[in-house]
């Protein structure tokens, strides 16, 4: 989806628009009527309330003394931008936009973006626990600047255990990103990921005795893939199958033309009930797995006095 910006949405409109959604606060189903009738989302109406109410805070609040110096200020400035950034969920031309507003200086697109660049570069890429933490695992990866960024998060809370910016994503890449996982005492109890080569290769010579699980998204999508690839075969096999026919040249070239379409009709058909099975089942399944690993679990690192 493109979003463009909307120029028949004012600085006046908008601001009658986060006046209006102020008020309606608390009221059930006020939200949704009021971004169906200015033809906006409900994350962009809610980003002009957190922004109105910032800005409001920001005008009638207690004015802070300008006696403050440069360093005072400078540390002043970052922790708003932060603020913004993070709890506003401000974007940085809005950010830039208040920073001007309020007459501080430097207020440039390039600043604040090397800014955030310079706190992101500060975050470590692993968390780390003050025990020892026994978890599964979600593994993949994701391309920034055309470098691959391997991410794995624990599935239960979504924390993200660690993810870095990783010059390739073969095995042996992989398998110090679950090293330093485990070195900062989250023990992994299993994997679910994709099928990819190298993910699937640095967990097993990370963690040998590891289970790893296959993801159900990643496998009913490849089924689906296959199911449209027959679908399209057995299409064409009917079209095929009318042109002969049509032209009827010989019975024999009909019917042989007719057994493959009667085939590939009936593949199609039992790879579309196992689909449909699988993705009935799907739920059951998980829960299944899910009670089975803990069991195992339990077993494996409880003490045998319990």
């Amino acid at each position: 989806m493109k979003f463009v910006r909307r120029p028949d949405l004012t600085l006046e409109k908008r601001i009658h628009i986060a006046g209006l959604a102020l008020c309606y606060q608390g009221t059930y189903g006020a939200m949704s009527q009021l971004a169906n009738q200015y033809d906006i989302s409900r994350t962009f109406l809610y980003q002009l309330m957190n922004q109105a109410i910032l800005y409001l805070s920001l005008c009638f609040s207690e004015a802070r003394p300008l006696v403050n110096e440069a360093n005072h200020r400078n540390r002043d400035w970052h922790e708003l931008i932060l603020l913004l950034r993070l709890e506003g969920h401000c974007s940085i031309s809005s950010i830039t936009e208040i920073l001007n507003h309020q007459g501080i200086s430097p207020a440039c697109h390039g600043t604040l973006s090397e800014r955030f660049k310079a706190d992101g570069a500060k975050l470590p890429c692993t968390l780390k626990a003050d025990r020892e933490q026994h978890v599964m695992v979600l593994g993949d990866e994701i391309f920034a600047c055309h470098r691959p960024m391997l991410i794995t998060v624990e599935p239960m809370s979504t924390a993200i255990l660690r993810m870095e910016l990783a010059p390739n994503r073969n095995a042996e890449t992989w398998k110090n990103h679950f090293q330093q996982i485990h070195d900062h005492q989250y023990l992994a109890l299993g994997l679910t990921s994709d099928r990819g080569t190298g993910l699937v290769k640095g967990f097993k010579d990370a963690h040998p005795d590891t289970p790893w699980y296959s993801d159900h998204f990643h496998e009913l999508r490849d089924l689906c893939r296959h199911l449209t690839r027959l679908e399209n075969q057995a299409y064409a096999m009917i079209d095929q199958e009318s042109e002969c026919l049509r032209t009827f040249d010989s019975l024999s070239a009909y019917e042989h033309t007719a057994a493959c379409v009667h085939q590939m009709i009936t593949r199609y058909d039992h790879l579309h009930e196992l689909v449909n099975v699988v993705k009935t089942s799907l739920q059951f399944l998980m829960r299944k797995v899910v009670h089975n690993h803990l069991i195992q679990a339990r077993r494996r690192f409880e003490p045998p006095w319990n």
